[in-house]
């Protein structure tokens, strides 16, 4: 597939405001994870396969439940920043946003086992956060000499007006009844003109997104000899995505009867799904630990509601405002997950672990929800998404130090492959996560602490990147965690 057709194929996916569909961008929305969890997993960079002994390896490696001794509480709670940079025809403009949430909580009861050779069965439940979608971003470009009109206004030709509404709610249909499109003529009622016909215009885009994703794990482990430990989790996904753009048109040429125009979409996002998890260790020797962890496809049952609204504002005649008002139900399975690990335990001191990730993100697909029997099949949708798409090679490497019986230090990367096929996009990066932290761990309480740093540098589209050239967006998101337990 050439540049210029995995462009015109990932428009939707790129693009601010184009049509509500579904398409790839909520494949991977919905499968990609950040290293989130306690304080003890975020500060070792989520390199925890291999080790367990801690809530977050409920949904990573569901063996590691069998390594506890003893019955455990705890809840973690984090604060996060997120600066957004954009660069869009030389101008450049920063956004932050802010957030207290609660990335892990969980209970683990270890009971001893009556059958030979095993030493416990350990039952746990918790609540694992992958994605916290909170993010201001904010996008601005002068002396542009295309419009949002344009797109509309090929929507629009060949449809007659009387239709628009019907065929393009919430594009031509829109810009129709607020007076941004007209008929060249009574005698072609398909034929039209913009209201911005040749620019230049100052286009803005200001979006803020806030939600999360993440799972309710049920977990079961067996401890074998202190030597094999098994593991399986059933994992209950929840979603919550909320998403307000506003884009805008304005500065436009004097002799316009135009003022300025703005759109605003709300989209609502909520869905709920399940997923199975299997894992083992192996503790080969007292120095080292190996891992392997298997995730099932996630299934997924999302709605979206949406309301999208236009504004024009005319020299003479005054404002105009329409709305139109959306909502569809549908599935996505995401794809499996496939994770090695590895702990190097150095005496009694200091533990080195690292964990590879597999992940096809083009595996993902879309499909029609019970609830709405329209007959639409996805596959354009779910072409992009194998087409876009690709598979990933992720890597998380963690440390932790004793320096005294009670307390650790701890350092963590992790690296995650930039999900998109070579030259799909003209930006986006791998995502890189630093992390460290500290924590005490006496014989009944434990209090611990993690900051981590992620990087990742994408693209966005205002609209279509057939007529408009990308915006570049370098993302920094800070963590503060801190985690309180008990073990009983």
């Amino acid at each position: 597939m050439t540049f210029k057709n995995i462009l015109m194929a990932g428009a939707l996916l790129l693009s601010g405001l184009m049509l509500h569909a579904q398409n790839e961008q909520d494949v991977l929305r919905y499968s990609f994870h950040e290293p989130l969890g306690t304080a003890r997993f975020s500060g070792m960079g989520g390199a925890f396969s291999a080790l367990g002994g801690d809530f977050s390896a409920m949904s990573t490696n569901p063996a590691g439940i069998g390594v506890y001794r003893r019955s455990d509480l705890g809840l973690s709670m984090g604060v996060s920043n997120n600066q957004t940079n954009s660069l869009y025809r030389d101008n450049r403009r920063t956004a932050n946003n802010g957030q207290f949430h609660i990335p892990s909580i969980g209970v683990v009861g270890v009971y001893e086992a009556s059958s030979p050779g095993w030493e416990f069965v350990n039952v746990g439940v918790g609540y694992n956060k992958f994605r916290n979608f909170n993010q201001t971003l904010s996008i601005e470009g002068d002396e542009v000499n295309t419009s949002l009109l344009d797109v509309f206004l090929n929507q629009a030709n060949g449809v007659n007006f009387d239709e628009l509404g019907y065929a393009f709610p919430f594009g031509a249909g829109l810009a129709w009844n607020t007076f941004l499109l007209d008929t060249l003529s009574s005698a072609t009622p398909d034929q039209f003109f913009s209201a911005i016909p040749d620019g230049p215009v100052t286009q803005r885009m200001d979006i803020e997104t806030s939600g999360h994703m993440g799972e309710t794990a049920l977990n079961v482990g067996a401890n074998y000899q202190n030597k094999l430990f098994f593991g399986a989790t059933l994992g209950f996904s929840t979603i919550r995505y909320q998403r307000t753009m506003r884009y805008s048109e304005s500065n436009l040429d004097p002799s316009l009867p135009l003022e300025n125009w703005t759109m605003t979409d709300v989209l609502d996002i909520s869905g709920n799904g399940v997923n199975i998890k299997l894992g083992a260790i192996y503790r080969a020797s007292e120095w080292l630990r190996v891992s392997g962890a298997w995730h099932s496809p996630t299934s997924l049952s999302l709605s979206d509601t949406w309301e999208t609204s236009i504004e024009s504002d005319f020299k003479e005649s005054g404002t105009y405002e329409d709305v139109a008002l959306g909502a569809y139900d549908y599935n996505i399975r995401t794809a499996s997950r496939y994770i090695l690990g590895a702990a190097f335990i150095l005496g009694k001191r200091g533990i080195v672990s690292a964990d590879y990730e597999y992940i096809d993100y083009g595996r993902g697909k879309l499909s029609g929800s019970n609830l709405v029997n329209d007959g639409y099949d996805f596959s354009v949708e779910n072409a992009a998404v194998r087409s876009l798409l690709t598979s990933t090679h992720n890597v998380r490497i963690g440390a932790e130090w004793r320096v005294t019986p009670a307390f650790r230090i701890r350092g963590g990367y992790a690296l995650q492959q930039n999900p998109y096929e070579d030259g799909a996009t003209n930006f986006s990066s791998d995502a890189i996560t630093y992390s460290g932290g500290l924590g005490y761990r006496g014989k009944k309480f434990y209090a611990e602490a993690a900051y981590q740093q992620r990087t990742l540098t994408s693209e966005y589209y205002l609209y279509d990147p057939a007529i408009i050239s990308p915006s570049r967006l370098d993302e920094q998101k800070g963590e503060v965690i801190v985690t309180f337990g008990i073990r009983y």
